[in-house]
């Protein structure tokens, strides 16, 4: 960056700053934040979690869905259908 350009940034700047902006906060938030170790393990934990409940569901309600998806391609339209939860310990 020349001496010109960053003069001219930095009069955009200041411009902003007297019609009230904050470009520091600005520029914080357009920084892109990375989680922690911890919080992406745990983001990724919560998402496979659920994935495996979803398969845990469908394997132990496999007959009813499988009626149910039957029902709606024979009437060729969705049904509503209802299936039984299991609870399962956590």
């Amino acid at each position: 960056m020349s001496l010109a350009e960053a003069r001219d940034a930095a009069s955009a700047l200041r411009r902003q700053v007297r019609e009230g902006a904050d470009p520091v906060a600005e520029r914080r938030k357009a920084r892109k934040v990375v989680p922690s170790f911890e919080t992406a393990a745990r983001n990724c934990y919560e998402a496979l979690k659920s994935i495996a409940d979803t398969a845990a569901l469908r394997r132990d309600n496999h007959e009813a869905i499988d009626a149910c998806e039957q029902q709606a391609a024979k009437a060729k339209q969705p049904v509503r259908c209802t299936i039984r939860m299991r609870y399962r310990q956590p």
